[in-house]
C-alpha cells in the first residue's frame, strides 16, 4: 500500500514538473513572451507569482479594458502588465491602470512600448519561472526531476536483477 502511494505521489510530482516545463516552454515556441507577476497591482485578475503569457499584437488591435504588457520606459527593460482605460489615437498612447490601484498610471504608454496583450495567466508558475532564471535554480529542478525518475525506476530494476540472479542460481545447480 505504501509502495503504491509512493509511486502515485512520485508520478504526480513528475507530471507536475513536466506540465510546468511545458507551460514555460510552449509559449516561447509560439513566440509568445512570458513574464512573472511580481507585484499585486493587477489583483485579483493577475496574482503575484502567476505567469502571464503575452500575445504580440499591433496597437490598433488593443481595446479599452484589455490587459497589456509594455516596457515601463525605453531604457530600463522593466516590464509591466496593466489594463487599458483609455486610448489616445492621435498621440498614439495608451492610458493604463493596475486593477488594484486607485489612480491611473502616471505616464501614458506610447504605442511603440507595447509588447502585447495578456492572453493567459497561470497561478504560481511565475515563482518557478523566476527560480529557474538562474543557473542554480535550473540545476536544482533538473536534479529533482532526475532523482524522482530514479526513485521510480530503481525498485523495478532491483526487482528485475533479483529475478535474474535467482534464475542464474537455479540453472547452475550441481547434478
Amino acid at each position: 500500500m505504501i509502495k503504491r502511494l509512493f509511486n502515485f505521489l512520485t508520478c504526480g510530482i513528475l507530471l507536475a514538473i513536466l506540465l510546468a516545463a511545458a507551460a514555460l516552454i510552449a509559449p516561447k515556441l509560439l513566440d509568445y513572451p512570458t513574464y512573472a507577476v511580481i507585484s499585486g497591482s493587477m489583483e485579483p485578475a493577475l496574482h503575484v507569482g502567476s505567469i502571464v503569457i503575452v500575445k504580440p499584437v499591433k496597437p490598433e488591435q488593443i481595446k479599452v479594458g484589455d490587459p497589456i504588457t509594455f516596457e515601463m520606459n525605453n531604457q530600463s527593460g522593466v516590464v509591466a502588465t496593466h489594463r487599458v482605460i483609455e486610448i489616445d489615437s492621435e498621440k498614439k498612447e495608451f492610458i493604463t491602470k493596475g486593477d488594484a490601484n486607485e489612480v491611473k498610471d502616471i505616464s501614458p504608454i506610447s504605442f511603440d512600448r507595447l509588447i502585447g496583450k495578456c492572453v493567459l495567466s497561470i497561478p504560481l508558475l511565475g515563482y518557478l519561472s523566476l527560480f529557474m532564471q538562474n543557473a542554480s535554480g535550473r540545476y536544482i529542478v533538473l536534479t529533482a526531476f532526475v532523482a524522482l525518475l530514479l526513485l521510480m525506476l530503481l525498485p523495478e530494476l532491483f526487482r528485475q536483477n533479483s529475478k535474474q540472479s535467482k534464475s542464474i542460481n537455479c540453472n547452475n545447480s550441481i547434478e
